[in-house]
């Protein structure tokens, strides 16, 4: 390979394979990065994960604030570079930078070309549900990742493949492709392949975009939850309260219970929601200030939650027929046979507490509607069931709010 005077834009963690394959085969004459963020709670200054490489390697840095002023582009110009490789820098360049290498500028993409062009193509690609995404080298032009692509590789998504998985598995990808394309480019064979065919966007994401819909699919739920890992995160309300929602399961289980509402929270039977007709069952949450968690171990912990086995119509014919509590198919801690209840059927001596995931707001006169008939938020109601027997039930509501 020819060892050509590179010089690199990129930024995020992701980038720093190629920066180091480069660094092994070329001469990389100046590393471009994004300005120091405050980040934690103390907001300190951080650099980027590539400037800490570049550093800890004797390698130039720069970090213009922006990249397209007429200072910083002379200053470029002036280094006389064969190429630029850019891997999620996060600027836009111009023509006149695109235009300063003879051997063209070439930009390392985490997708499939055209598909998935944009800021964030890994996350959309796993909430959107797609089987497989990828590598592209391409060489770049004034359009937003519009330019002609080099070479692809391929990887795979599976039904419960994360984002973190898939961001590991192009990163390391990524430098290797980026090698055989410098390869091809040294020894003439690099062939061009212009963009056809369809094409979506990848836009950027914001917090908002991991607030969760129960009306929608435990599908499209699970998505996204395993889209957002581990940024920004997906997330419900629960008594006005954020819970981070880290990994589901589905079950394949249909219920016809409100979107929201939690069917089972029981530490050996999980916690288990109503999504879009669906069962979905949340594996890894994260309490408000607190680390996240398995949901077996924050039921183990938490008495409100481990006493939430929420019931739905579909359990309702169980219970007013079941005899024990293996007959009704959910946890005998849902039952009570203390005095002076004692010698009933099991039937008769239900103690429930129903809650629920919410995606609106929910005022205190809100309509009082659920599997209950009538709810009303941390109030207990009491109702007569099958046989003239009462049974009591505590309706809780998941309030939304601005966080």
């Amino acid at each position: 390979m020819k060892r050509f005077r590179v010089i690199f834009m990129g930024t995020p963690e992701f980038s720093v394979p190629c920066l180091e394959m480069l660094d092994q085969h070329c001469d990389v004459i100046a590393v471009i990065t994004q300005p120091d963020k405050p980040r934690g709670r103390g907001q300190k200054l951080t650099p980027s994960p590539v400037k800490e490489y570049a550093v800890a390697h004797d390698l130039p840095v720069y970090q213009p604030a922006k990249i397209k002023t007429e200072e910083f582009t002379e200053k470029l110009e002036a280094m006389k570079p064969d190429l630029m490789v850019v891997v999620a820098f996060g600027q836009i360049l111009s023509q006149r930078i695109l235009d300063i290498p003879p051997y063209g500028c070439i930009n390392v993409h985490a997708s499939l070309l055209p598909r998935y062009r944009g800021a964030a193509p890994m996350q959309w690609c796993v909430i959107n549900g797609e089987k497989e995404t990828g590598v592209t080298t391409m060489f770049m032009d004034a359009g937003l990742d519009t330019g002609d692509m080099l070479l692809k590789e391929t990887f795979p998504i599976g039904e419960d493949t994360t984002l973190e998985e898939v961001h590991d598995g192009l990163m390391a990808m990524g430098a290797g492709v980026l090698e055989k394309t410098l390869e091809e480019l040294s020894d003439g064979t690099l062939q061009r392949t212009p963009q056809t065919g369809d094409s979506n966007y990848a836009p950027m994401l914001d917090k908002e975009t991991g607030h969760i819909d129960w009306t929608k699919s435990a599908e499209s739920i699970h998505n996204l939850v395993r889209g957002l890992d581990s940024w920004p995160g997906a997330y419900t309300f629960l008594d006005g309260k954020k819970y981070k929602v880290w990994r589901t399961r589905r079950t394949g289980e249909k219920t016809d219970a409100d979107a929201g509402t939690i069917l089972v929270a029981d530490k050996k039977q999980g916690l288990r929601v109503a999504a879009g007709g669906e069962v979905l069952e949340i594996t890894e949450l994260q309490a408000p200030g607190k680390k996240r968690m398995k949901a077996a171990d924050y039921l183990n912990g938490h008495g409100t939650l481990e006493k939430s086995d929420g019931i739905h119509t579909e359990y309702q014919e169980k219970l007013h027929h079941a005899e024990t509590p293996e007959e009704t198919g959910v946890s005998r801690h849902a039952f009570s046979d203390d005095p002076p209840y004692g010698g009933r059927p099991f039937r008769h001596l239900v103690y429930r507490r129903a809650g629920a995931f919410g995606d609106s707001a929910v005022a205190a006169d809100a309509p009082r509607r659920s599997v209950f008939g009538r709810r009303a938020a941390g109030v207990f109601r009491h109702h007569q069931y099958g046989a003239g027997r009462q049974r009591t039930a505590v309706s809780r509501h998941l309030a939304e709010a601005d966080v």
